[in-house]
């Protein structure tokens, strides 16, 4: 404790022992009892108002201290806040995993993203999976929202998935609603786009693209995206349909990889 918070503590003493001190010399050289008493007042009041200030000053630093530990408190329960929120949020999306997963039909592992990754200027995603659990290259990777991508390459525990957005990325689809299909692909123009469609086929905006099974890498009925755009070259015997991915890639954080047995 320093010197001065030691005066704020013994003050109330300190001013007895004074007064006291005072008050004793008064009566060993003062005979006039009323002299005493009017000296005893004001030596009284003039140490008091010495001391006040003192007071004063040790309530604002007792204040100030008391506002500390209430700053101290808030930031901690801030903290608490926001890791229950964090809580929260994952909690949503791993509920909503499993229900996509219990209406998978094949085997899979679950799998965290560690970081994302360029592999050869390939779009790619670092799972925390890999050969000892059972994962091979090839094999489909999902979320609840859709089809992510797929194994391009795998280590002990780890594997890297090519993602969906990427311009090398592939796959045989079909629009959901008419059944018609064709090849999926993400372009140059970072947008994805369904390529083979004749303008006989009758195509809307809103129409969901799947995956269509008819290759043995990608399941049947995955959910590629959405149709947001379709427009007809008169020159052209097919249609011009872009899609938007139903994944939110810049929050990929839990996936499901596919367990299809034979692989490339």
């Amino acid at each position: 404790m320093s010197f001065r918070r030691k005066i704020f503590k013994w003050k109330d003493y300190i001013l007895l022992f004074v007064l006291l001190v005072i008050s004793f010399l008064m009566i060993l050289f003062t005979n006039s009892p009323d002299k005493n008493v009017g000296i005893y007042n004001l030596t009284r009041d003039v140490l008091g108002n010495v001391f006040l200030p003192v007071s004063e000053m040790k309530g604002l630093f007792e204040i100030k201290e008391e506002n500390e530990k209430l700053r101290v408190q808030n930031n901690s329960l801030k903290r608490q806040l926001e890791l229950l929120e964090e809580a929260k949020q994952e909690n949503a999306r791993l509920r909503q995993l499993l229900s996509f997963a219990e209406n998978v039909d094949y085997n899979y592992a679950a799998a965290k993203v560690i970081r994302e990754s360029d592999v050869y200027g390939i779009k790619t995603v670092i799972l925390n999976i890999g050969n000892d659990n059972g994962i091979k290259t090839n094999f489909p990777v999902v979320c609840a929202e859709g089809l992510v991508g797929r194994i391009i390459q795998c280590s002990a525990n780890t594997s890297v998935v090519q993602l969906l957005n990427d311009v090398n990325f592939r796959s045989l689809a079909r629009i959901q609603e008419s059944r018609v299909a064709g090849l999926f692909k993400w372009t140059l123009q970072n947008r994805g786009e369904l390529y083979g469609i004749h303008k006989r086929h009758q195509v809307r905006e809103g129409f969901k693209v799947i995956t269509s099974g008819l290759n043995s890498l990608y399941p049947a009925g995955l959910e590629i995206g959405t149709i947001i755009k379709v427009t007809i070259d008169r020159n052209s015997l097919f249609q011009n349909i872009i899609v938007e991915p139903s994944v939110d890639f810049n929050s990929l954080e839990e996936v499901f990889v596919l367990i299809t047995g034979e692989n490339p």
